[in-house]
């Protein structure tokens, strides 16, 4: 995983237990975060790259210093060891995909402040395949495919809630979903995302554009918002 702000700075976890970053143009290590107890499900940056929040089959949420590789807050996860994600949102909170105790498929957010408790659960279904999310800082949005779905669900982000909008639906089964960057969506269409999802059973890699219907001016400075940091930033 690419740092959001950072030149050559990569991040990378293993079955050591460890996140490790690495300066890619020297082939160096920077940091390494541990403290892990079991396999490490899944990690991300916040938007300027100063934290990373991680998950662990410990069923344990942690976000550490990307500088000092140091724990700044842990608490307690989904209640299953299945894979859960996690997402740094631009507002602050946390944003996991995962399990509850009882099997089922949830949305969980958190306040990084206090990871004792969860600001809100947000159940999704009872199948079995783990959940992959795409965030949409600009449109504060959020997709979520699940593996042997065959949908992608969409989320809005907004006032320390997560409220569900949408969904797409198809007759075949996904095997996983990736996300075209912004730069290569084409706006002529009001195009806000679109998802290549990986069709085993016919053997294809289906396109998904997922657009808006409304032109007018308004809708379009909803649209097509400024994306992105501002400036790049140097981690030494």
């Amino acid at each position: 995983m690419w740092h959001p702000s950072a030149d050559n700075i990569l991040a990378s976890s293993s079955y050591d237990n460890t996140v490790k970053l690495w300066n890619a143009e020297t082939a160096q290590q920077v940091s390494e975060l541990s403290s892990f107890t079991n396999q490490i499900t899944d990690m991300c940056f916040t938007a300027d790259g100063a934290q990373i929040g991680t998950t662990c089959k410990d069923k344990k949420l942690r976000v550490f210093d990307s500088h000092t590789g140091q724990i700044v807050v842990e608490g307690p996860g989904h209640d299953n060891m299945k894979v859960s994600r996690i997402r740094m949102l631009k507002d602050g909170n946390i944003l996991t995909a995962g399990f509850s105790s009882m099997s089922s498929r949830c949305l969980r957010l958190y306040d990084p402040r206090n990871l004792s408790s969860k600001l809100e659960e947000l159940p999704i279904d009872s199948a079995t395949g783990s959940l992959f999310p795409y965030y949409d800082p600009d449109l504060n949005l959020m997709y979520i495919a699940g593996k042997g779905d065959a949908n992608i669900k969409f989320y809005e982000l907004a006032g320390g809630s997560v409220f569900y909008l949408n969904q797409y639906n198809s007759g075949d089964a996904q095997h996983g979903i990736g996300m075209m960057p912004k730069r290569g969506l084409d706006s002529n269409i009001n195009e806000v995302a679109r998802a290549y999802k990986l069709n085993v059973g016919k053997k294809l890699v289906n396109v998904i554009p997922l657009k808006v219907s409304r032109q007018s001016i308004v809708c379009g400075g909803f649209v097509r918002p400024h994306s992105g940091l501002p400036h790049q930033l140097s981690l030494h």
